[in-house]
């Protein structure tokens, strides 16, 4: 891919992650934190929610991912350490 491409491509995930931090908190009242995904993947109430995104995503022709919600759950972890790294807490 090249550079062009790359960055039209992060920033349309960008976009599309903070949109989903906004439904999470001005929709369901959680935090603009955590995208709706990575809730419904650790929020009991929200096994529906899950189903549903996980549904979603897996037939979408270009998406290969079979569980969205866990995967984006676990780039959220990826995300907060690799900033407390920087920080040097985590040393």
């Amino acid at each position: 891919m090249d550079r062009a491409a790359y960055i039209g491509w992060r920033t349309a995930v960008a976009l599309a992650e903070t949109g989903s931090r906004l439904v999470n908190a001005a929709v369901f009242g959680g935090s603009t934190h955590q995208t709706l995904s990575a809730r419904a993947h650790i929020d009991p109430d929200f096994l529906r929610m899950q189903r549903r995104i996980d549904w979603f995503f897996r037939n979408l022709p270009f998406w290969k991912e079979l569980d969205h919600c866990a995967s984006a759950w676990m780039a959220e972890v990826d995300r907060a350490r690799r900033t407390l790294d920087r920080a040097g807490v985590l040393s």
